[in-house]
């Protein structure tokens, strides 16, 4: 109904492209893990380059966030001319439920999962990329990654939770009203995630009470701030974009904002921080394209500009640049 009413605004190469991830949408992959002794399959789907500039470029691997498998999350990666690679974790998707012994014991037991997926894609070199309550599972994966031989290049973190004490009624209410705000804005464009829907089939987990509580655990205050202390003693360069309109975003006037709290606990030298217009959801909608050109800029250039236009990044000179690919 409301897609007659959706502006046009997808050209010949790009609905090439999606033709051609929606046939590794419908037939994704699954690579084995080991946890807790037991042996999981945990889908995967690797989405090319579009160029040969693309393939000389270093992999991001991407772990969705909260209650998300890995079909919703990859529309920026769609205009992205790098190699990306995403996993449904444990318990979403297509990929093995997750084990009750993670509850409590191993709430980022993900990070293990991650870099043992990469280990078995023969992965040594990566950029790690999470959005909202992924961002817990790589900070912990960036620091184990040595234990696999796996070097980090680099973190992008998408309007990340965790920074921050959210009250937990709160918090609750913000999922479900999060993803609704995202399909009522995808009824007035047209964007990739309109025809790669339809090819993902995913295998039903239930929900429960005790899986978000479990996603809200994820990203409790106590892990992300200590995680981000860490990563900049090893001086792996972090790139943060955080949304306008990100409920997670919110505090009251006399605290401090997500981006006081990460410049408190990140040294600058290696970190940048960008505005990008835009809800919580920008991995889906008219948003993800300005996103995919910020992921397609190297981290050395990034790191330049901001310098430049201290302390803040405007998107607007990405933009003005073009699509990347």
């Amino acid at each position: 109904m409301f897609l007659t009413l959706k502006p046009s605004n997808l050209d010949e190469g790009m609905m090439a492209r999606i033709q051609a991830i929606r046939g590794l949408l419908a037939d994704t992959k699954t690579v084995s893990v080991k946890l807790h002794g037991k042996t999981y399959e945990v889908e995967y789907l690797i989405i090319p380059p579009m160029s040969e500039k693309g393939r000389s470029l270093i992999s991001v691997f991407n772990y969705p966030g909260g209650l998300t498998h890995l079909g919703p999350c990859i529309e920026p990666f769609v205009y992205l001319d790098r190699e990306s690679i995403h996993i449904s974790p444990l318990g979403y998707g297509k990929s093995s439920d997750l084990p009750s012994s993670v509850w409590k014991t191993d709430p980022l037991h993900g990070a293990e999962v991650s870099l043992q997926a990469l280990r078995a894609l023969g992965k040594k070199q990566i950029i790690l990329y999470a959005h909202s309550n992924g961002a817990p599972v790589v900070l912990e994966a960036a620091l184990r990654a040595h234990e696999l031989g796996i070097e980090v290049r680099g973190i992008d973190l998408i309007n990340p939770l965790g920074l921050r004490r959210l009250p937990m009624i709160w918090a609750m209410f913000a999922h479900p009203v999060s993803g609704a705000l995202s399909k009522i804005q995808s009824w007035f464009y047209r964007h990739p995630y309109d025809y790669l829907k339809d090819a993902y089939r995913k295998t039903k987990h239930p929900f429960s009470l005790r899986k978000l509580l479990y996603e809200l655990d994820k990203s409790s205050k106590r892990r992300l701030p200590a995680q981000l202390q860490e990563i900049g003693r090893q001086e792996i360069p972090l790139r943060v974009v955080l949304s306008k309109g990100d409920w997670g975003s919110f505090h009251w006037p006399w605290t401090k904002s997500n981006e006081e709290i990460i410049r408190d606990n990140f040294p600058e030298k290696f970190l940048e921080i960008l505005s990008l217009k835009g809800l919580h959801n920008v991995t889906l909608g008219k948003d993800s394209e300005t996103l995919s050109i910020i992921l397609g800029k190297s981290f050395l250039m990034s790191l330049s500009l901001a310098v430049l236009f201290f302390p803040y990044f405007p998107v607007l000179p990405a933009c003005i640049l073009g699509r990347i690919g």
